[in-house]
This record gives structure tokens, C-alpha cells and sequence, in this order.
């Protein structure tokens, strides 16, 4: 049997099935194709690959195989399905040089579209028949050597935002200046109670309770005020070197500063404690 159509190639009379009675089969795969053709005109698709795939059971034949790419390819729009019978025909002894060439650039053509209807990038094969060389070259352009930034975190805030000594730094200061401001208030107070000191005694002779305890509260926020003055000043000056040093590269020390800032105050004294890790 010779069946010739104009989209479909010509499907000539398939070889002899193993075993069985062979003309029975030739027969049954010639009737199938008469009907797949039929139903083709018809625009019957799915049908003509129905009827295709029972006259290839019957007796295997390469361009049954290529007619069902051409119906998926064409007019199923089934690009799957299309390239799975076009590589299935190319691996066929029986295919002819010709539509091997045919039907390897419509698999080529339906792997890009493929790609772009899935929006990555087209797998780097070829047909079964060829073989895909392999440039040793190219071995080292993996993903593991692309100039890509590491998916670690937040890239604009590790190459401009402050590493954890410098926020520390910041509160060290900060309380430096508190102990600052506390030192100057203390002051203030002891040089009034002083004051009011020196005119309630006759020089070190103080006569009654009040000019006493002005000379005792005049002397405690004296003792604060050195106290604050010197340890804001301190912690002022680490702080300000903290912020200064701490801006380096290394990992370690871009962690964040754990402090813990305590106030220390008594009749006399008055500082702060000051501890943590970074």
C-alpha cells in the first residue's frame, strides 16, 4: 500500500511482523493507516493517532512513528508529545536520512520553544543521533565560578551599614555622655551646697545641723561629679576608638555588640558597669 498526502509523508507498506501470521498483520496495519488517513482529512487528529499507533502495533513502521510527530508537531500543537515521537523516529533503523535531518531541527526548534514557554534556558543537547563534545575549557563556567554575589544576606547592608564594634561603640559613647551630664549636674550641686556651706559656718567651724549637712552634701556630689566625670570621660574615649577601629572587614568582627551597661552609686561614689561580648 502507497498512501501520499501532502502534509503527511508517504507511508509505504510496513516489513513483516515476528512471528504470527505476517499477512494478517500487514493487512491490519495497512487498514489502520487507510482509516488514520481518512480521519486526518477529516481533521479527525487525535483519531488518525489512534488509528497510527494500532497499524504501528500491528507492524512497526518508522514513518507511522514520523506521521504521529507531524500530527502532535503540527496541528495537536503538542510539543511533548511531538518531540517524543520525532526522536523516537530518528532512533529508528528504518528512518531515512532525509527526514532524520527534518525531523532533528524540529526537535531543535521545539526544545527553544519549550524553553521559552517554561522561561529557562535550553537544555544543552542534541538528537540521539549526535553527541554532544564537551569543551574541557568550559568546565570551570558553572554556577560555583559566576562573579553572582552569594545569596547570604543582605549585600547592601554588609558593604555600607555599621559592623557590630561600631554600633557598640555608639552605646559605650552614649553613655559616656550620660555620665558626662550626670558629672556636670553633680557639680553644679556641690558648688550650691558649698555656697550655702560657707555662709552657715565660720570657715571649717560649722555652729548648726543645717550648715553641716550642706558641707556633707556639698562634699557626696563633689565625690559624684569626679566620679561621673572621670568614668563618662572614659567611656567616651573607648567608644569613640570602638567606632574608629571597628569599621575592618573581617567576618568576626561584624558581629553585633552584646553590652550590658549598669549604673554603680553610693553615698560617694558613682560610675558604671559595663560588660558583654563582641
Amino acid at each position: 500500500m502507497l498512501m501520499v498526502c501532502a502534509t503527511l509523508c508517504a507511508a509505504t507498506a510496513p516489513a513483516q511482523a515476528e512471528g504470527g501470521d505476517a499477512s494478517t498483520d500487514v493487512k491490519d496495519a495497512e487498514r489502520y493507516g487507510v482509516e488514520a488517513y481518512k480521519a486526518y482529512e477529516k481533521k479527525q487528529y487525535a483519531e488518525a493517532v489512534s488509528l497510527y499507533l494500532k497499524a504501528y502495533d500491528s507492524v512497526p513502521s518508522a514513518v507511522v512513528l514520523y506521521n504521529i510527530a507531524k500530527i502532535y508537531d503540527n496541528k495537536l500543537k503538542d510539543r511533548q508529545l511531538a518531540m517524543t515521537f520525532y526522536r523516537r523516529y530518528v532512533a529508528d533503523p528504518q528512518a531515512k536520512p532525509d527526514l532524520v535531518k527534518t525531523a532533528n531541527e524540529r526537535l531543535s526548534a521545539l526544545r527553544e520553544l519549550e524553553a521559552a514557554a517554561n522561561d529557562v534556558p535550553p537544555p544543552d543537547t542534541d538528537a540521539p543521533t549526535k553527541t554532544k563534545s564537551i569543551d574541557p575549557s568550559a568546565a570551570g563556567s558553572g554556577p560555583e565560578n559566576s562573579d553572582a554575589q552569594p545569596a547570604s544576606g543582605d549585600s547592601s547592608s554588609q558593604s555600607s551599614g555599621l559592623t557590630g564594634i561600631q554600633i557598640g561603640g555608639l552605646v559605650v559613647g552614649g553613655v559616656g555622655l550620660v555620665g558626662l551630664g550626670l558629672g556636670t549636674i553633680f557639680g553644679l550641686g556641690a558648688t550650691s551646697d558649698n555656697d550655702d556651706a560657707k555662709s552657715l559656718c565660720d570657715g571649717n567651724a560649722c555652729t548648726t545641723q543645717a550648715g553641716v549637712d550642706a558641707v556633707n552634701s556639698a562634699s557626696d556630689k563633689a565625690a559624684v561629679s569626679t566620679v561621673g566625670f572621670v568614668a563618662g570621660g572614659g567611656l567616651l574615649l573607648t567608644g569613640v576608638v570602638m567606632f574608629l577601629v571597628g569599621g575592618s572587614d573581617d567576618p568576626k568582627a561584624d558581629k553585633m555588640a552584646r553590652l550590658r551597661v549598669a549604673p554603680a552609686a553610693g553615698p560617694s561614689t558613682f560610675g558604671f558597669s559595663v560588660s558583654g561580648a563582641w
